[in-house]
């Protein structure tokens, strides 16, 4: 599971850098999104509300299909050098919609049809990335999702724990408003 887990994570963090969506308020439609989170007790802003979300389908190695929700966002680094990265992903299969109300805990063998998993990235400014995942330790609550009008909002948390067993603890997570495609 490690290694699915190390494997989403690195897609999250490709769809995150390729698809950015910008939220700030030029956009009339997504103005009213916003999206805040603790990282160990400290206040995490992100970087101008700049969301990556998308909402995809895919068929895994068994054949069974399962939808994602992804909701990425950066920030500058709290140390004023880099990056920092926030990543959710909800996933459910069968293929069936993720619906207001629904509730995603982190993965275990005895539940492995929805499922949510978190990751805390930094990247330094010489480039170098610190990737830390959730395991079993993780919540996502959808509070709304309008599938007409695609927006979605939720509450969230998760500990993330890096290569070097360093623990993030991202709590107190909402989202609100989010528009994808």
């Amino acid at each position: 599971m490690k290694a699915y887990i190390k494997s989403i994570t690195l897609l999250l963090i490709l769809v995150s850098i390729s698809c950015k969506k910008q939220t700030t308020g030029s956009s009339g439609t997504n103005r009213n999104s916003s999206f805040s989170a603790l990282v160990n007790s400290v206040n995490w802003p992100p970087y101008q509300n700049n969301f990556t979300t998308v909402l995809f389908n895919e068929t895994d190695t068994l054949g069974i299909n399962t939808n994602h929700l992804v909701i990425g966002l950066s920030s500058a680094s709290s140390t004023g050098v880099g990056l920092e990265q926030i990543l959710i992903n909800a996933i459910k299969s069968p293929n069936s919609p993720i619906l207001t109300g629904e509730e995603f805990f982190g993965y275990t063998s005895s539940d492995s049809t929805r499922f949510m998993l978190g990751a805390y990235n930094t990247t330094n400014i010489s480039g170098d990335v610190m990737l830390s995942e959730s395991d079993t330790n993780a919540y996502l609550r959808i509070t709304k999702h309008d599938l007409t009008n695609k927006v979605i909002s939720g509450e969230f948390w998760f500990e993330s724990i890096d290569n070097d067993n360093n623990v993030y603890s991202i709590t107190q997570g909402v989202f609100t408003d989010i528009k994808y495609d």
